[in-house]
């Protein structure tokens, strides 16, 4: 290579400062000019006589792209303030000392470059890695708290030593072509942000630490993190893990319990093996596009978070019942939430929708709501007999806005033998676009194939003080009628006030 001589660097460097200066604010190009070792602060080995240099004007965009020439290093034991860094050259290692410091304004390019034992890295708008071969990153603390981060070349990223890399809350990192994650096991890969896996194939975030606080999204392909970080043992933090039809997440070697996090399964083929074993939820799983989740826990599964199964064909199953403990369930659009051939027993939660909710027995401990706002709710079994059972601190709310089933108001529709007991809660609002609520009106609001018991108490909301509601329980079902108010001398007799709900039983 032929070196430039310091008259030829120095005029160089004139004009480009000279042009940097004609107008406010243009960034100034400054190239480390050979491919030997140097400390960043001499002025002589970079193309202009102003090298970028102490933290404060951050008009340079510093370029390290020479190759070829084979390894050297720059040392760096001061902070750095720039516009931009250019960092691609596979021979070169900038090495901080455990001192040097850099913070990048806008854009980082890294190719196949090494860092190394800088005491921080700082980049504050857009991460590019670039590199098709190895790009590492070692002994430093580097933070992505710009918008944009890129993984767009064929090589690895190695993450090694005491390293922590950190995606803020408010990055975007994501994953448009092949090539791993990797370490040596010490390194600590964090994502506050959202990590967005876009290539197909195999994506490893392997040797390193992976602790997941932000959104993992995997569009496509599989993406397999060999050694993630939980907040306790066998357990899947608060976080979000969205998985598309047909992507893969993996946690090999990792066993399950209990979820914290947000997991949605976006279609048939969308998959996360060791979710399986999950036996307490206290996050979120969402089966969606005809996706299909099946927990397998060898005693029961328990939700004291929320299940939402949402479209026909979209589905979560158990093995062996379902305890809704304080827990959400919800079916919509078609969706099915099953318990199998065991009990679902919503002991204190809520279970609602338009859907299927599968059970031998469900037993009503706590609150189910047909409907999202007026719809029906399919109580039914598997296969075999089943029984849908409300005790005593159970309620039924039952919406009814019109006087078509399933559309202007809700159905509990029940397969099977229905048990009564606890609340019913009716919840009446204005009729649209049909005459308003009259005496003679007639709602079905159960369906079922045999029924039994009455409710203790009946509540009525929204319904005014022109009618009153008898509440009929017959062989199909239970119908809500709407009667007249009695003259005020009957009422007197009956010792009511203006509404009056009777329950009658087969």
């Amino acid at each position: 290579m032929t070196k430039l001589r310091s008259t030829q660097v120095a005029s160089a460097a004139a004009l480009a400062l000279l042009a940097g200066q004609t107008a406010f604010g243009q960034v100034i190009d400054s190239t480390w000019i050979d491919d030997t070792s140097g400390i960043w602060s001499d002025a002589t080995r970079w193309s202009t006589p102003e090298f970028p240099s102490a933290r404060g004007p951050d008009i340079y965009r510093a370029i390290i792209d020479f190759d070829a020439g084979g390894a050297y290093s720059i040392g760096l034991s001061q902070a750095i303030d720039l516009d931009q860094l250019v960092f691609t050259s596979g021979d070169a290692t900038i090495d901080g000392g455990g001192t040097g410091t850099i913070v990048v304004r806008t854009d980082i390019e890294f190719g196949d470059a090494t860092v190394r034992s800088l005491a921080e890295l700082m980049s504050e708008g857009t991460l590019l890695f670039s590199g098709d071969a190895l790009c590492e990153i070692d002994d430093t603390p580097a933070c992505h708290a710009g918008g944009a981060g890129r993984k767009t070349g064929l090589g690895d990223i190695a993450f090694t030593g005491s390293t922590v890399f950190e995606l803020m809350s408010g990055s975007t990192f994501t994953v448009e072509n092949s090539g791993d994650f990797i370490g040596d096991a010490t390194a600590l890969f964090t994502n506050d942000g959202l990590f967005i896996k876009q290539s197909p194939g195999l994506t490893l975030i392997d040797g390193v630490r992976f602790e997941n606080t932000g959104s993992v999204v995997i569009e496509q392909g599989s993406l397999s993190i060999t050694n993630p970080v939980l907040p306790a043992p066998s357990t899947l933090g608060p976080a979000t893990y969205d998985i598309g039809d047909g992507a893969v997440l993996d946690l090999p070697n990792t066993s399950l319990a209990t979820n914290q996090a947000d997991v949605i399964f976006r279609g048939p083929d969308s998959a996360f093996s060791q979710f399986s074993s999950v036996d307490l939820n206290q996050g979120l799983v969402q089966a969606e596009g005809g996706a299909d989740v099946f927990f397998t826990p060898t005693s029961g599964f328990t939700n004291e978070g929320s299940l939402i199964a949402d479209g026909a064909g979209s589905s979560i199953l158990t093995s062996g019942g379902i305890a809704n403990n304080g827990g959400t369930i919800t079916v919509v659009n078609g969706g099915v939430i099953s318990a199998g051939a065991a009990t679902l027993n919503n002991n204190g939660g809520t279970v609602q929708g338009t859907g299927v909710v599968q059970s031998s027995n469900f037993v009503n401990e706590g609150v189910v709501s047909p409907g999202n706002s007026p719809g029906v709710l399919v109580s039914q079994s598997p296969s075999g007999p089943h029984v849908f059972e409300q005790l005593s601190t159970g309620t039924l709310v039952m919406e009814i806005g019109g006087r078509t089933a399933g559309t202007d108001y809700d159905v509990l529709d029940v397969r099977g033998i229905a048990l009564f007991d606890g609340t019913l809660d009716l919840q009446f609002s204005p009729f649209v676009g049909e005459p308003q609520i009259a005496p003679g009106d007639q709602f079905q609001i159960i369906l079922a194939e045999g029924i039994d018991g009455i409710f203790r108490d009946v509540q009525i909301a929204g319904l005014g003080s022109e009618a009153i509601i008898d509440v009929q329980f017959g062989s199909g079902g239970v119908v809500v009628v709407v009667r007249e108010v009695p003259a005020p001398g009957a009422l007197a007799v009956l010792g009511l006030g203006g509404l009056i709900a009777t329950r009658r039983r087969r």
